[in-house]
């Protein structure tokens, strides 16, 4: 099927902005008894740049929370490697963490406190995951037709730092906290990070895809990829929806809505690539039957109503997707049904292509401790 047969070839990106966390100041240098007067400028200092990134998370400008994450991170480390090696450190009253969920509504989240430092590391790293993957998000929404192959090496770029950034939280944070309490935020579960790493390079390979189809890049390929896609989707609304029961009441109601919305575009886009590979293939029957599954989860979608928010954001990238999604299901479905007339297969009978990714995360490495109080 040529494109002259049709519409251009379409590759739906929707990268959904998330909330960054949120956290209350904190003076170490009032909390921690220190001997000497340098000691305390050092702790001083390092409250002064945790200001810094709880007023960024505050004002919700990521670019300025990348930064103020990067000049807290090296103060952060030193002041654990201070508490955990100084046996003389005495505190004046007990070092809380507070921090409230970006995956909890607004309305009804309570802060989250510890008195672990772990969790002031792991949600700091989070702020700065999340502050990349919203950097990304902005890229890509002010990046136009002729600009997008340019801006979309940025967007790669912030979306695989993201990844990485929330793998080296699961793989290298979380586990090390002993004890954590069960009844505990959603990031502070292993799927929930996990989920957020693949979501986030989910994003890249989306970006990739859409660079391929002005290359050349095989249907077959296109396919697996997009199939990875689908599957990654549906971790990502599982695992948020799985850390509570009453997450209808709890999930950030956007972030609620946009959820179901990604999966089914996800499939139905999954399924139209292996409708056109089956075509291309000769497989008429098959492709036939891929491509009415496809529309079947364009329907499922359309069962509820998509929320303001989705059409002011991502409107014209859905109503594209929906609209080329169709054609192809009108243009395979009639050319079997008049020409090839070759049995279509229900979704149960219908072979998945094997996943595929093309996304390398990039991997963060921290930085080191700036100081070691003695």
């Amino acid at each position: 099927m040529s494109e002259e047969e049709g519409p251009p070839q379409k590759q739906p990106i929707l990268l959904f902005p998330l909330q960054l966390p949120r956290t209350k100041r904190i003076s170490f240098h009032n909390i921690i008894q220190t001997a000497t007067i340098q000691t305390k400028e050092i702790l001083a200092q390092t409250s002064a740049f945790r200001d810094e990134l709880y007023q960024a998370c505050e004002d919700g400008h990521n670019a300025t929370v990348i930064s103020s994450c990067e000049s807290y991170f090296p103060l952060l480390f030193g002041l654990i490697e201070s508490v955990e090696h100084n046996p003389n450190l005495h505190l004046n009253v007990p070092l809380q963490f507070s921090w409230s969920s970006p995956f909890v509504e607004k309305a009804v989240s309570k802060p989250f406190v510890s008195y672990v430092y772990r969790h002031e590391v792991i949600m700091v790293a989070l702020a700065y995951g999340i502050a990349h993957y919203n950097r990304a998000a902005e890229i890509l929404s002010q990046t136009s037709v002729a600009s997008f192959d340019e801006e979309s090496k940025k967007v790669v770029i912030y979306l695989k730092t993201a990844a990485g950034i929330f793998e080296y939280i699961h793989v290298n944070e979380l586990g090390r906290w002993i004890d954590i309490p069960p009844d505990r935020p959603p990031e502070l579960n292993l799927n929930v990070l996990r989920a957020l790493q693949e979501y986030a390079a989910m994003g890249a390979q989306s970006v990739t895809m859409k660079k391929g189809l002005s290359t050349g890049i095989s249907l077959g390929i296109l396919a697996k990829l997009a199939v990875q896609n689908w599957r990654q989707s549906e971790r990502f609304e599982v695992a948020l929806k799985s850390t509570s029961k009453n997450y209808k009441e709890t999930l950030p109601r956007p972030l609620r809505k946009f959820l179901p919305v990604n999966t089914a575009l996800s499939k139905s886009t999954a399924f139209r690539y292996m409708a056109q590979d089956a075509f291309a293939n000769a497989k008429y029957g098959l492709a036939s039957s891929y491509a009415i599954v496809s529309v079947t989860a364009l329907k499922k979608m359309k069962k509820r109503p998509i929320s303001q928010t989705l059409l002011k954001s991502f409107g014209k990238e859905i109503d594209d997707s929906i609209f080329y999604i169709e054609h192809i299901h009108r243009k395979l479905w009639g050319q079997n049904e008049h020409v090839y007339f070759e049995r279509n297969l229900p979704e149960e009978q219908l072979q998945i292509l094997e996943p595929k990714s093309v996304v390398t995360i990039t991997m963060w490495i921290p930085p080191s401790a700036a100081y070691r109080l003695v």
